[in-house]
């Protein structure tokens, strides 16, 4: 697969082919990562940054489970 690269304001740009795009499941305006890896440039789909204080916040407003009934049904006791 060959692309051109073209210019987007003042920085270079690479159009990416709607094949390439649907089957990584990109979309218009999604972050991805770049690295460089020997002589070629490598473009995967960003993975999430999450924040500890988001999640704990996330999880505080999670409804708690119900409590367990644990006690002895028959013999377990023993």
């Amino acid at each position: 697969m060959k692309s051109r690269i073209g210019t987007w304001g003042g920085s270079c740009a690479l159009r990416l082919p709607k094949f390439a795009v649907e089957t990584l499941g990109l979309h218009e305006g999604q972050t991805v990562d770049l690295q460089i890896e020997r002589d070629a440039l490598v473009i995967r789909r960003a993975r999430p940054a999450y924040a500890l204080e988001d999640l704990v916040a996330e999880a505080k407003a999670l409804t708690p489970p119900d409590p367990l009934d644990d006690a002895p049904v028959g013999r377990e006791a023993l």
